[in-house]
Order: C-alpha cells, then sequence, then structure tokens
C-alpha cells in the first residue's frame, strides 16, 4: 500500500474498511495508474501472516505479489481479443473447490473485455456470491460493463496520476512526466533508454502517415506490429501530440501536424477512432491503412482543414 501514488481516498477507504470487503468492486478509470498497483497491496494485507498490513515479506505477501497465491485467481485476455465463457466458467470451479482458506479473491482485467456470454455467466455469480469470495473488476471505462453487474458491485474511480504523485515512483524521469498522461506505466517507460525511442518511433510514425505515399507499414515501423499491445504505447503518445499542438506546446515535428485548431480536433477523433478500431481487430495493418485514407481525404477537403 506504501507504493499506491494519488488514490489516497481509495486507499484510505480500504484500510479502515478491511473487514467489510464488498463481494464485488468495479476499479475503473485510465490504465496504468495504479488500480491493480492498490488490490496487490490490499491482498498482500489480507493474507499475510505476520503483520496487520503486510509485512511485504513473508511466504503470503511474495506469493501473492508474485501471482503464486492458490486463493487469488487472475482472469486475463490471454493473448486474445475478450475474456471469453470458458474463463468465466473457470471460475465456477475455482470458488466451488473446498479450502482452509477463509477467503478467496478473483480479478478480472481487463473486464470491459468480456464476451456477452462471459458477463452474463459473471452475473450469475454476483447474483448470488459464496461467502468469503471477493471480485475485483477492472475497466478503462465503466459504460462497458453491463449495468445489471454495475448494480451488484461497488465502484470506484480512479483519475490520471498528477504531475506530483508521478515524481513520487521511483524511476520516473521529469521527461516522460508530460508524455505520460498521468500513467505510471507510461511514465516508466518513457523513462527507459528503450521507452525514449519508443517516442521518436511513434512521433515518427504518426508524421510519416500524415506527410509520405503508401509504404510498407510493417518493414518501416515493426515495433507497431510485433507487439500485441503495441498500439497501446503508440496510440496514447499520438494523442498526446495532438493536445500538445492545441496548447500550443513545441516538440519535435510539431511543424507537420495541421495549423487549425479543427484541423487538429479531427486528426484526434481519427486517432482515437483508430485506437478503438485496434482494440477490436487483430489486422492492425487495415486498420492502419483505414486510417491513412481517412487522413488523406481530409487534407484534400479544404473546408475540413488546413495543413502546412
Amino acid at each position: 500500500m506504501d507504493e499506491v501514488f494519488g488514490h489516497d481516498k481509495q486507499r484510505e477507504h480500504f484500510l479502515q474498511s478491511l473487514k467489510e470487503l464488498p463481494s464485488s468492486l468495479i476499479f475503473y478509470g485510465p490504465s496504468g495508474v495504479g488500480k491493480k498497483k492498490l488490490i496487490q497491496g490490499l491482498l498482500q494485507i489480507l493474507n499475510c501472516s505476520r503483520d496487520a498490513l503486510a509485512c511485504g515479506h513473508c511466504s503470503n505477501c511474495t506469493r501473492s505479489l508474485e501471482k503464486k497465491n492458490e486463493m487469488i485467481l487472475q482472469v486475463n485476455l490471454e493473448e486474445k481479443k475478450s475474456i471469453s465463457v470458458d474463463q468465466i466458467r473457470d471460475v465456477q470451479d475455482f470458488i466451488s473447490l473446498k479450502t482452509l482458506s477463509s477467503a478467496r479473491f478473483i480479478i478480472i482485467d481487463p473486464a470491459d473485455k468480456l464476451t456477452v456470454q462471459a458477463s452474463n455467466a459473471l452475473l450469475k455469480m454476483l447474483e448470488e456470491p459464496p461467502e468469503r469470495t471477493h471480485f475485483f473488476l477492472l475497466s478503462e471505462t465503466l459504460s462497458s460493463l453491463l449495468p445489471t453487474i454495475r448494480s451488484r458491485s461497488s465502484i470506484f474511480r480512479f483519475n490520471p496520476l498528477s504531475e506530483d504523485s508521478l515524481r513520487k515512483i521511483e524511476g520516473i524521469e521529469e521527461d516522460a512526466i508530460s508524455w505520460s498522461r498521468g500513467r505510471a506505466d507510461m511514465a516508466l517507460a518513457l523513462s527507459s533508454e528503450g521507452g525514449r525511442e519508443g517516442l521518436s518511433q511513434a512521433q515518427s510514425m504518426l508524421l510519416t502517415l500524415l506527410q509520405s505515399a503508401p509504404i510498407d507499414w510493417k518493414k518501416t515501423f515493426p515495433s507497431f506490429f510485433q507487439d500485441q499491445n503495441g498500439h497501446r504505447f503508440f496510440v496514447p503518445l499520438w494523442e498526446e501530440m495532438i493536445k500538445k499542438a492545441l496548447r500550443g506546446e513545441s516538440f519535435s515535428g510539431q511543424e507537420h501536424l495541421p495549423e487549425q485548431d479543427s484541423a487538429l480536433l479531427a486528426l484526434f477523433e481519427n486517432i482515437q477512432d483508430l485506437g478503438r478500431e485496434l482494440s477490436k481487430s487483430f489486422d492492425k495493418l487495415l486498420c492502419l491503412e483505414n486510417f491513412y485514407y481517412e487522413v488523406k481525404k481530409a487534407q484534400q477537403n479544404p473546408e475540413q482543414a488546413l495543413w502546412n
């Protein structure tokens, strides 16, 4: 819990109500701002065998942190685009097992990637949750979860971290903060040598998309395609480039962006649409090509955008 920064209200709430933990909790907000960090701290406290606030060193604490605690089940995407109903059926098997432990915990991340069938299967468990069984649902948006799931859960919002909160995290460099969008994971990545190179590649890629004729995108920007979640690094940086341009902040390549705010806003919407499509599709190249031609269409329409 000592490593949870910027969420004092949530942190204090749980420290004061450990014995009244709800059966279902929704943590929603941007990725990388500390939702999982708070859950890790909370589960260490609840499972620690030595200290009321978690010693951080005993077997139970380390097993919780290393995801090896047999009373904690993590449900993730597993290199897929969604969480399937079969994965939720595995949750049912998990909570049906007899155990000497006093409590069990299920972390579903990201819960907004549950299929309709998986959501309905989860809802049945939340309607009559077993005693001392607690579900943590992590999501970037609240509206993406079924209203019936929301109604059966305690909901906690997590906002982007402030610059002061980011400065408290070891390993984050000052230059990375303004590009991080309040995300600790992004700030830490951008503070590394590879992350700084990644920022340069992201800037170059967007400017290439805006200026050049169609090229071999996979060959020119392989990191975007090789990493399944590469777009989750590139797209936020592209959005931040537009925001910086709208705020009048200078950065490398800014001169190649549209001059008018209306054109910048239109481009920002195109980038947001691309991000949504990339999160749903396995064909990154097709998504990128669609984005490229949408931008070219706007560039050729003087009523929509004025470009340098």
